[in-house]
């Protein structure tokens, strides 16, 4: 329940980042990641299901073939996510005028988003795996 719940706040983050923009482009990216989380909620509760996850006992494939869907959907996530952060604060830098200040933001944003990147990786494989082996 707290993975929908998490993927809802990130479809409502992707709008808000996005309402200042083109309605092309704001439905594009809102479709992308609801697509995006149906396929990855449905291959969850397959995958749960299939090897018996919430129930034991647990074959040693299951935890591995979890692992890595969750993984490979954590990149698709947070990806463009970073992407879209990285434009709508490349947009509005452009309209600070002190160009000393502009790239001491620009320098700050790129260092933010290559952190925020590393660890969004790590929060999303506990939000969604969990401290299973």
């Amino acid at each position: 329940m707290f993975g929908i719940i998490t993927l809802i706040l990130y479809i409502l983050a992707v709008f808000a980042l996005l309402r200042n923009e083109r309605r092309s482009l704001k439905w594009i990216g809102v479709g992308y990641y609801i697509l995006l989380s149906i396929v990855f909620l449905i291959g969850d509760l397959y995958i749960t299901d299939k090897y018996h996850l919430h129930e034991g006992p647990v074959p040693e494939q299951g935890f591995a073939t979890h692992i890595d869907w969750v993984s490979i959907f954590g990149y698709f996530f947070i990806i463009p996510m970073i992407f879209l952060i990285a434009y709508t604060g490349w947009k509005w830098l452009k309209s600070i005028r002190s160009i000393g200040l502009r790239i001491f933001l620009r320098v700050l944003l790129i260092t933010l988003l290559l952190g925020m990147g590393y660890i969004s990786l790590f929060i999303f494989v506990l939000i969604f795996y969990g401290f299973a082996p």
